[in-house]
C-alpha cells in the first residue's frame, strides 16, 4: 500500500513537471510564432482592394486601403483595414492570383482584365499581398483568413 502511494505522487510529480514543460514549451512555441508573424507581415505590404480599373497599355489601377496585419490572438492574425488610402499601378503581365472556393480552397491565376470584375464581385473579403512598389505592382496574391 504504501509503495503504491509513494508510486501514485512520483506519478503526479512527472505529470506536474511535464505539465510545466510542456506549458513553458508552447509559450515558447507562441512566442516564436508571433515573432516570425510580425516578421512576415513587416515583410509584406497589405492592401484591402475596393476597385480595379483598366489602365493604358493592358496595365490595371486598384485603389482601397492600407492593411496592417496584428500578429497573436485566437486565430494568430488578423487583417486590419486601416483609413489610409493606396492607390497601386498593376504592371501588364503581373501574377494576379485570386482566393477561390470553387473546388476547395485554391489561388488560381486571374487574367489581368478581368480583376475588375473579379474585385466587384469578390466575397472573400478583397485583402491581397502586394509586390513591388506602389507605382510597379509586378503581383497580388489574395489573402485567406478563416
Amino acid at each position: 500500500m504504501k509503495l503504491t502511494m509513494i508510486a501514485g505522487a512520483v506519478t503526479a510529480a512527472a505529470l506536474m513537471a511535464g505539465g510545466a514543460a510542456v506549458a513553458q514549451a508552447s509559450t515558447g512555441a507562441a512566442a516564436g510564432h508571433a515573432t516570425s508573424c510580425a516578421a512576415w507581415a513587416r515583410a509584406h505590404t497589405f492592401v484591402e482592394i475596393d476597385k480595379a480599373k483598366a489602365a493604358p497599355r493592358g496595365a490595371q489601377t486598384v485603389t482601397g486601403f492600407v492593411v496592417r496585419v496584428h500578429c497573436g490572438g485566437p486565430d494568430d492574425l488578423q487583417y486590419i483595414a486601416t483609413s489610409k488610402r493606396y492607390t497601386g499601378h498593376v504592371l501588364p503581365h503581373a501574377t494576379i492570383k485570386v482566393l477561390s472556393f470553387a473546388k476547395g480552397i485554391s489561388f488560381p491565376r486571374l487574367p489581368e482584365s478581368q480583376l475588375p470584375k473579379w474585385i466587384a464581385h469578390d466575397q472573400s473579403g478583397r485583402i491581397f499581398t502586394v509586390t513591388g512598389p506602389a507605382k510597379a505592382i509586378t503581383a497580388l496574391t489574395e489573402q485567406y483568413h478563416p
